[in-house]
């Protein structure tokens, strides 16, 4: 453990899912661009509340695109399960965020002479 002034308030316990890793990502990113003398424009955002809380839409509502025009955007989320030293991209929406829901499935009983008489659930289950 440590004695830093910005560990845990809890004993044994953080929040260690790697949102420092992004912040690092994206500033390391802007250090090299400035270090190589990069000639364009570039908008890095950083987005509040990005685990489900509303952060992008917060963003969106509050203009920001609008304020800092961008022909292309880029979302970062670091994948632990992913090989080094690659990114996973695709076009269009990518993990955007994680929803609950329930489910019910109801079947009918049937007896075992008949099961094409019944509505088995466990097979939706």
């Amino acid at each position: 453990c440590t004695n830093l002034p910005y560990k845990s308030k809890k004993e044994n316990v953080m929040h260690a899912c790697g949102h420092d890793g992004h912040t690092t990502s994206l500033l390391l990113a802007a250090k090299y661009l400035a270090s190589q003398n990069f000639n364009g424009a570039l908008n890095l955002y950083f987005q509040p509340a990005e685990e489900g809380l509303g952060g992008a839409k917060a963003m969106i509502e509050d203009g920001l695109f609008e304020k800092f025009d961008s022909d292309y955007v880029f979302g970062w989320h670091n994948m632990p399960f992913g090989s080094d030293k690659k990114f996973y991209l695709k076009k269009g929406a990518m993990m955007a965020s994680s929803d609950s829901y329930s489910i019910e499935v109801i079947g009918r009983g049937g007896h075992g002479s008949a099961p094409e008489k019944a509505k088995d659930p466990i097979y939706a289950a």
